[in-house]
């Protein structure tokens, strides 16, 4: 008796690299994940071993064919997303010069500022949908050439962490076209490298790699990698897209006026597009899902990393009994009333991507009262981090022309009733939950799905998925968020230039 045909989509994450066998109906028959650690050598800097995630792809994908116990014939296709934003300097023999610079690394903050204030910057927003900013490889690359010369000279290549690891399976240097509209280098109107860009900064198209469709099928992988993998040489990997793009083929926002939540250790609020848009504030971002598709969204640096910090540091010792779990801190955050008895939390430990761009934003508790406890602080974090996504929905209606009312969600957030129906309320949307949560990695498999002409459109995700969970918005507290949100927005402002004189003594 012969197996079913499956698909596996894997998912190149901040932490960690996830592979999941899907069968054709969506449903999951295996999975494999391994973790990685952020490396930060300087304050500001957070980088990790390239070589480290290629043995984690590996890891994860032989994990995964072993618990859904498969054979290589029964894997029709692989699909890949992966992280935006990395910059790996290469010399001409494929090895790297410097560890991956992720999306997090603040380095060139000065870089982006300085191109902030010129006309072709925002030039290099509107033609690439890529804000200027620290993640973006583009300042990446300005900060390397003024700091390290040398280093710009030497290198052969620059690539990102999924341009490294294809590389390494495939021998040849290949870059798929969504994550190459996430360096600011890229044209979205022409679909290639800007050549303007690419002479501002001082380099050549051949030390990028060459552009392909996300939906682009290699064979021919290296057999150690295969016979490691647990697969064929001769199985077809799809190159596939960015994690973010895909997340929202993974949950089924795949329409304009469909919007996509994901928080994990980081969040983001992205629509679906049938052309390309960019908005003359800059707030959002504007990359490729498809030769037909674009997603318009914007990124938050803060999510489940605040959970996280407040455990792990604010809180460490604050219990005699037991430390504050991210579990218990909920709880608690869930007993305070509604804006925590008027104390608010800007949650910019790591500075800001959208809607404010701004690297030397910081976190702050505005309002403290001798009466304020654990729980106030801990519904003030979350309520921070959740109006933070409210600034970006609000400039993803606007720049989309879309007005959604229902938002699907992704990520570890999910796993939270309290954070789910606080998202509604501020947001004014009903919250729905899909009941696979790897929602990238299922946008890859179907997008790997669509490359290999098994499924005809990427409409059909939506036979894959099943809504386990809605949360409707409160109206009562829908009005008192929607008088609370204008006071965090301006608190922001009016801290941004004390924000930037503390950054200058943390650096």
């Amino acid at each position: 008796m012969t197996s079913p045909p499956v698909v596996i989509g894997v998912d190149i994450g901040t932490t960690s690299t996830k592979a999941v066998v899907f069968d054709f109906y969506g449903n999951v028959l295996g999975l494999g994940t391994t973790g990685y650690p952020l490396i930060q050598p300087q304050p500001g800097w957070v980088e990790q071993d390239p070589d480290e995630i290629v043995q984690a792809v590996v890891n994860s994908v032989r994990t995964a064919v072993d618990t859904a116990g498969i054979s290589p014939s029964d894997v029709t296709a692989v699909g890949f997303s992966a992280a935006m934003h990395a910059l790996i300097a290469v010399d001409a023999d494929g090895n790297p010069l410097t560890r991956a610079w992720i999306w997090a690394d603040n380095r060139g903050a000065e870089q982006a500022e300085q191109l902030r204030t010129l006309s072709f910057g925002r030039e290099c927003y509107r033609r690439s949908g890529t804000p200027v900013h620290p993640m973006s490889p583009l300042v990446k690359l300005l900060w390397m050439k003024e700091r390290d010369p040398d280093l710009f000279q030497r290198a052969s290549k620059f690539v990102s962490i999924k341009e490294y690891i294809w590389y390494r399976m495939f021998g040849r240097w290949t870059v798929d076209a969504s994550l190459a509209s996430a360096t600011g280098l890229y044209n979205l109107s022409a679909r290639d490298w800007d050549p303007d860009i690419l002479h501002f900064i001082g380099i050549t198209p051949e030390r990028l790699s060459p552009v392909v469709p996300p939906t682009e099928v290699f064979t021919g992988l290296q057999r150690d990698c295969a016979q490691r993998m647990g697969l064929s040489p001769d199985t077809p990997f799809v190159i596939g897209a960015s994690d973010g793009v895909l997340a929202n083929v993974g949950v089924g926002a795949i329409q304009p006026g469909q919007l996509a939540v994901t928080v994990g250790t980081s969040g983001a609020v992205r629509t679906a597009a049938f052309s390309p848009a960019t908005d003359e504030n800059a707030r959002t971002f504007c990359y490729a899902l498809t030769n037909d598709r674009w997603v318009i969204g914007g990124a938050t640096n803060s999510g489940g990393d605040i959970l996280r910090w407040l455990s792990e540091s604010a809180f460490k010792g604050a219990s005699d009994s037991a430390p504050l779990s991210v579990d218990r801190l909920m709880s608690l955050a869930e007993s305070a009333p509604p804006g925590a008895d008027g104390l608010l939390f800007l949650p910019f430990l790591t500075g800001e991507r959208a809607p404010y761009w701004d690297p030397d934003a910081r976190g702050a508790w505005v309002g403290l009262r001798l009466h304020h406890q654990t729980a106030h602080l801990a519904r003030a974090a979350l309520e921070g981090v959740t109006f933070t996504l409210r600034a970006i929905t609000d400039a993803v209606r606007d720049v989309s022309g879309t007005q959604a009312e229902t938002i699907r969600a992704s990520g570890g957030f999910v796993r939270s009733p309290f954070w789910l129906q606080l998202t509604a309320d501020i947001l004014n949307a009903t919250v729905e939950v899909p009941e696979n949560k790897e929602a990238s990695a299922m946008g890859a498999a179907v997008l790997a799905l669509l490359a290999i002409r098994e499924m005809d459109d990427l409409s059909r995700v939506n036979e894959w998925i099943s809504i386990t969970r809605r949360m409707y918005p409160d109206p009562e507290r829908v009005r008192l968020y929607h008088q609370w949100f204008p006071l965090f927005e301006e608190t922001y402002r009016r801290l941004r230039p004390s924000f930037q004189t503390l950054s200058q003594w943390q650096r």
